[in-house]
């Protein structure tokens, strides 16, 4: 059973990517592997031409971003990689949105369909050196006419804005497979957020007894 097991899991992925294969065009292809030298040159952003082999990069990328179904990036990633064009992809999933602020709004133009996935009783983004008193200048000049401009203060989380938005479909995922129950049972009981209702799936082996 194990090794039917392995086989089967070979099998899925080989067929997969022979898929995958056959439905990327020559044009795709050559986007792709442009897309992927350019940002090889382009490398920490450090040299005399990283502009240049980053711009070569998001011209290609216009056409490789049909070559692949799905992209894992950091939210910088994409504003510098793929051109700011609404339904660009049919979902973008945001992961630790309460790690994120305003700053990945760009990245939502670019979806049909969001998934914000975050922990309400995680820090905040900090933003330790970003004047505050600048923050409340821009708040001021460039959202004033829009309802609760100071929900999108630098300082709240991409997660704490989202809870601002009213018929939103809301799913708390309730099943922690990180720690044993021991440990997440005291969040569980401390965080009003869970209100007891985390359920640590994890056993502890004998020798973390």
């Amino acid at each position: 059973r194990t090794e039917e097991r392995e086989l089967l899991t070979r099998l899925i992925v080989e067929r997969t990517w022979n898929q995958q294969i056959q439905r990327v065009k020559d044009s795709h292809y050559m986007a792709l592997t442009t897309w992927a030298f350019s940002m090889a040159k382009y490398g920490k952003g450090t040299g005399p031409k990283a502009q240049y082999w980053l711009s070569s990069a998001a011209v290609a990328m216009r056409e490789a971003v049909k070559a692949v179904p799905a992209w894992i990036m950091p939210l910088f990633r994409v504003v510098q990689s793929f051109p700011p064009e609404a339904d660009l992809f049919d979902l973008v999933t945001v992961d630790e949105a309460s790690q994120c602020d305003i700053r990945a709004l760009p990245v939502l133009y670019r979806a049909k369909q969001v998934l914000v996935v975050g922990d309400p009783e995680q820090i905040s983004p900090s933003n330790v050196g970003v004047p505050k008193d600048k923050v409340h200048e821009l708040i001021r000049q460039r959202l004033s006419s829009i309802p609760n401009p100071t929900r999108f203060h630098i300082d709240n989380s991409l997660f704490g804005i989202t809870q601002t938005i009213p018929g939103i479909t809301r799913v708390m995922l309730t099943e922690h497979f990180r720690c044993v129950s021991s440990i997440i049972e005291f969040n569980n009981n401390l965080c009003p957020s869970y209100a007891g209702n985390l359920e640590p799936l994890r056993q502890p082996k004998p020798d973390e007894q």
